[in-house]
């Protein structure tokens, strides 16, 4: 069989999610308080989800 439509949801949801936080940080991270708060994290957490993102691509079938 293959992969299941929520597991290529959830993949591309994710690359998704960290693209729109990383151009999110990028364009108006200083005026969002808790983006601020993060500093120099929002670049991990939007790498981070995408990175997720691609390696469950090694699991699409």
């Amino acid at each position: 069989g293959g992969t299941p439509l929520w597991y290529k949801v959830l993949m591309f949801g994710l690359m998704l999610a960290g693209l729109v936080w990383l151009i999110v940080n990028y364009l108006a991270g200083a005026q969002i308080p808790f983006m601020v708060e993060l500093g120099p994290w929002n670049y991990g957490i939007g790498f981070g989800l995408f990175v997720l993102g691609l390696l469950m691509t090694m699991g699409w079938r």
